[in-house]
């Protein structure tokens, strides 16, 4: 009978997610500040077990998208509970700045990340499932991140704006560990010219970094307004 009761609850809880794209669009947000958590727990033991600046790097970079992410999510929850419709937009706007200063803050630990790979020309390498594993989860959050921003559109709020912007942060910024990884793990045995991976790196990063800035500008701007 209990867990009947409990399969009802779970039932009429999806329910409500589902018919509540708002609602959806938080728990999901709130979904990935989980899995951020547990990239920054993970990168921060291999950095510890390696003594590698990579890993710490990441770490610091997954921290930060955690806060981002979280800050969305608990400014969300507190707008909404405490906020009048003509504040709750300005409010918004509050954390869509915020959260713009913090991806400016990412470009830098972003930039950290390059110079590490380039001046110690050390890169991680897995074994081949893994390295699919995690160019397809890559991918997929690519493809996520570009379906979450065609939903978001119709949605006049600056805080989901915030999470768009902040899911495509993601999504750009894990091609770089990919890209690298990729080269480390399917280099051949004689590995591939240093030249070829700092190049790769140099590219790709500066490219990351561009688009992560033109973000963060925007979110500035458009945070600054007030209605």
């Amino acid at each position: 009978m209990k867990k009947e009761k409990k399969k009802v609850g779970i039932i009429q809880a999806l329910n409500i997610l589902a018919a509540n794209e708002r609602r959806k669009i938080v728990f999901f947000t709130a979904f990935s500040f989980a899995v951020n958590l547990i990239y920054v727990i993970y990168n921060a033991y291999m950095g510890l077990k390696t003594d590698a600046a990579w890993f710490f790097t990441m770490c610091v970079y997954y921290l930060m998208l955690s806060c981002m992410r979280g800050y969305a999510v608990f400014a969300e929850l507190r707008i909404k509970r405490d906020s009048g419709m003509s504040d709750t937009y300005n409010a918004e706007k509050r954390v869509m700045k915020t959260d713009g200063i913090l991806i400016m803050l990412l470009v830098i630990a972003l930039s950290g990340t390059v110079v590490l790979t380039v001046a110690e020309n050390r890169v991680v390498t897995y074994d081949t499932i893994t390295m699919i594993t995690i160019a397809a989860f890559t991918f997929y959050k690519i493809i996520a991140a570009i379906v979450n921003a065609v939903k978001i559109r119709k949605h006049n709020s600056p805080i989901f704006t915030t999470i768009r912007n902040i899911s495509l942060v993601d999504a750009v910024m894990s091609v770089l560990p990919m890209q690298t990884s990729m080269i480390g793990s399917f280099g051949g045995d004689d590995g591939l010219p240093t030249d070829y991976l700092r190049l790769m790196t140099i590219m790709t990063g500066t490219g990351i970094c561009v688009v992560m800035l033109i973000i963060a500008v925007t979110m500035l701007f458009s945070g600054n307004g007030h209605e």
